[in-house]
């Protein structure tokens, strides 16, 4: 019975010590992921903080911002675009500072009291021919049905750059080859059309310093840098091709370097033009244009 007893008595104390191990260990085990979890749960914020920087650089480097962009460019101010006689009537005629015209008068700058009227004179003796003429046929017996009416007027527009901006010859060359404009043999840009006659041109740019060639000494001026006032484009009336309205390409040329270069259109009085100024310039001229060819055609 004793015996019993004190087996009884060491499988108790043994149970005890037992479970007093188990709930020790229990209690160091949890004490460590209390103090462990924590850190953990610092390196997962940590992570993920540091995945989502990664992200948005990626995604920012898919939308560079503007400033970081390097863009070389030079501004050049102007009045606004040069009318379009040819656009629809009932468009919107929204005023704005993007579009408006500047109609205001402004001195044409002069390197001399005479200087434009004189080139101007000059440019115009290049059409002069002789009046006792006033039709003239191709000798080739082959095109002896062609007539040639003389030339009664030119017509020109001058485009002044802004004061404080003036043109290059390198810029208005540039210009010029957009529209497929050649160096004539008088040394101005001029816009040819093919008639019997051979290659002839439909009008011509000139700039406005004396003596307004794109030449000199038979060469392509050098100094491409050279700051002109502005440029004065001309053609004779009638025109080389009576199925080719003249001042209509007189027109879309002063517009294309008006909105290349910017500027403000005058005519050939130095006044500033606008839509119903061009408007009417070409109604006058293509009616005259129109004339003088019907004319010679039914004289011969």
């Amino acid at each position: 019975m004793t015996t019993a007893i004190l087996v009884l008595a060491l499988l108790l104390v043994a149970g005890t010590i037992g479970l007093w191990i188990f709930l020790e260990r229990k209690f160091k085990e949890e004490e460590f992921v209390e103090r462990v979890e924590p850190d953990l749960q610092d390196m997962f914020e940590e992570i993920t903080v540091q995945k989502t920087q990664v992200d948005l650089k990626v995604d920012r480097s898919d939308h560079p911002p503007t400033a970081e962009i390097d863009v070389e460019y030079e501004e050049r101010a102007y009045t606004g675009p040069v009318p379009d006689p040819f656009a629809e009537e009932n468009e919107a005629d929204d005023t704005t500072a993007g579009n408006a015209i500047d109609t205001t008068p402004t001195p044409l700058r002069r390197l001399t009291e005479e200087e434009p009227s004189n080139m101007f004179s000059k440019i115009k003796s290049l059409f002069k021919r002789n009046k006792d003429e006033e039709y003239t046929t191709h000798p080739d017996e082959h095109l002896e049905a062609l007539v040639r009416p003389a030339a009664v007027r030119t017509v020109a527009f001058l485009l002044k750059a802004p004061e404080d901006q003036p043109y290059t010859i390198r810029e208005i060359l540039e210009v010029g080859a957009e529209q497929q404009l050649l160096v004539g043999e008088e040394g101005y840009l001029d816009y040819l059309t093919t008639t019997l006659y051979g290659d002839e041109p439909m009008y011509s740019v000139a700039h406005l310093l004396e003596p307004g060639s794109f030449r000199e000494g038979g060469e392509i001026i050098r100094d491409l840098e050279l700051e002109v006032p502005g440029i004065l484009l001309f053609s004779q009336i009638p025109g080389p091709d009576p199925e080719i309205s003249t001042i209509d390409s007189l027109i879309r040329a002063a517009a294309h370097f008006g909105n290349a270069l910017g500027g403000t259109l005058y005519d050939e009085t130095q006044r500033p033009v606008d839509r119903e100024g061009l408007a009417a310039i070409r109604e006058e001229i293509a009616e005259l244009d129109k004339r003088e060819w019907d004319r010679a055609l039914n004289h011969y």
